[in-house]
This record gives structure tokens, C-alpha cells and sequence, in this order.
């Protein structure tokens, strides 16, 4: 898959939903974008990152389309702040399946859009896993866990 673009940005505004992300993390997000620890300059929802499922030479171009448009990975959000776009996995707990999916989406991601400016790997939740934080740090992946005193782990 070749070099893309992100495409137009929303505002970094409070929603009643955001595109692609469950109730859950809806509500996670929504803290977030109220404690606003980060000036938030632009963000995207629901990028889609990876390869489609694979149907074979006999697919019709729309069925590969459709896969296409339901088998990619998404990342929940790509939002822009001091000259660097951070690709973040909301979920209400900061564990081990947030550190896979983001690293994972991370990885996608740079090299889907690998000319734009500087990628970084975030998780936005409410509550941190405290026997994945030693992963986390090691991995340069931030973790921001809204109403916490100090938000950035």
C-alpha cells in the first residue's frame, strides 16, 4: 500500500458520538477532550490502517471494496498537537490489549502515511493496568489516564 493522506481533520470538539468508537470509549474520550491536558490542534476518527481481507481473484471490484471498507484496522483517533500526530487507542482500561492494538496500529499507520509529520503511539483511558506500565514506558508509548493527577504515564 502506497503513501497516503490523512484527509480533512474535525475539530477537537465534544461529540454525543464519535465515529467507529463504542459507548465506552466514547465516554473516555469525552473526558479527555474536557481535561484537555493536550492542546489538541486537529483530529481525525476511524483511520483505517492495514490491508483488507484478501478474497481472492474472483471477487467482484465491489466486493473487494465493501471488504475493503470493513476488514482494515481502525485507530480510534489521530489527533495533531505541537507538530506531531499521535495515534491513539481509547479504552476504558490501559492494559494489555490497548499496548497490542496500539503498537500494532502505530507500526500501520507509519508506514501507511510515512511522509507526514511525526507519529506517536498514545492510550487514552480511565484506569492504567499497573503490571503493563513497565511495557508501556519501554515502549515510548504514552498513556494518559484522564482525572488522574498526573495524566501522562
Amino acid at each position: 500500500m502506497g503513501v497516503r493522506e490523512l484527509g480533512p481533520s474535525m475539530r477537537p470538539g465534544v461529540m454525543t458520538s464519535y465515529p467507529h468508537m463504542l459507548r465506552e470509549d466514547s465516554i473516555v474520550w469525552t473526558r479527555f477532550l474536557r481535561q484537555l491536558a493536550v492542546p489538541i490542534e486537529e483530529v481525525w476518527y476511524d483511520v483505517h490502517v492495514g490491508e483488507p481481507v484478501n478474497l481472492g481473484e474472483s471477487a467482484s471490484a465491489a466486493m473487494a471494496a465493501d471488504a475493503a471498507a470493513v476488514s482494515r484496522k481502525r485507530i480510534d483517533a489521530v489527533w495533531r498537537a505541537g507538530g506531531s500526530l499521535w495515534v491513539t487507542e481509547v479504552k476504558p482500561f490501559g492494559g494489555y490489549v490497548a499496548l497490542g492494538q496500539v503498537l500494532v496500529y502505530w507500526r500501520l499507520f507509519q508506514q501507511e502515511f510515512r511522509e507526514g509529520p511525526k507519529a506517536l503511539p498514545c492510550v487514552v483511558c480511565s484506569e492504567a493496568d499497573g503490571d503493563c506500565l513497565a511495557d508501556y514506558k519501554s515502549r515510548g508509548i504514552r498513556l494518559l489516564v484522564v482525572g488522574h493527577e498526573e495524566p501522562w504515564i
